[in-house]
Parts: C-alpha cells; sequence; structure tokens
C-alpha cells in the first residue's frame, strides 16, 4: 500500500478507516438498521478494493463516495437528532 500510495496516501487511507469505525459504532450505539445496512455496503466494497481495481473504475469510485458521504451525513444527523433528545 506504501508502495502505490505513499505515506500520505497510507494516511488518508488510515483516517478513512478512523471514520469508519466511528461511523460504526455511532450506528450501533443509535441502533439506526439503516445505518447499519449502509456500512455493510461500504465494507463489502472495501473488501473487494483489496483484491479487485474497484476504485480504479471512474463508475465504482463514484459510487462507493457517494455512499460513504451518504453514511457520514446521516451518522452526524444521528448524533445532532440525539444531542436535541438529550437537551430537551
Amino acid at each position: 500500500m506504501i508502495y502505490r500510495s505513499g505515506v500520505v496516501g497510507l494516511g488518508l487511507i488510515s483516517i478513512i478507516f478512523i471514520l469508519l469505525f466511528g461511523m460504526i459504532k455511532r450506528f450501533v450505539k443509535f441502533k439506526s438498521l439503516g445505518g447499519v445496512f449502509l456500512i455493510s455496503i461500504i465494507v463489502y466494497w472495501l473488501t473487494t478494493a483489496f483484491v479487485y481495481v474497484t476504485f480504479e473504475l471512474p463508475y465504482s469510485a463514484i459510487s462507493f463516495w457517494w455512499i460513504f458521504g451518504w453514511n457520514l451525513a446521516h451518522s452526524h444527523r444521528l448524533k445532532a437528532e440525539n444531542v436535541e433528545k438529550e437537551k430537551g
């Protein structure tokens, strides 16, 4: 991985995995079935990316980043809703 993407690429991939594990924890904590389903799609694509050239094909990469962003937005929305419930 370091050979193909370098140290900067390895750092960015590490950030992606940190965000992914944070989303998994948040979805399980808030018992979001839709969130867990979306995370399973991301985990599937990441698993296939280790074997195939998934992210080098534009139609796969665009779909992956779109669903990753959707996951991140859903995660932040759940967090905001939970903070509002705790306040009032």
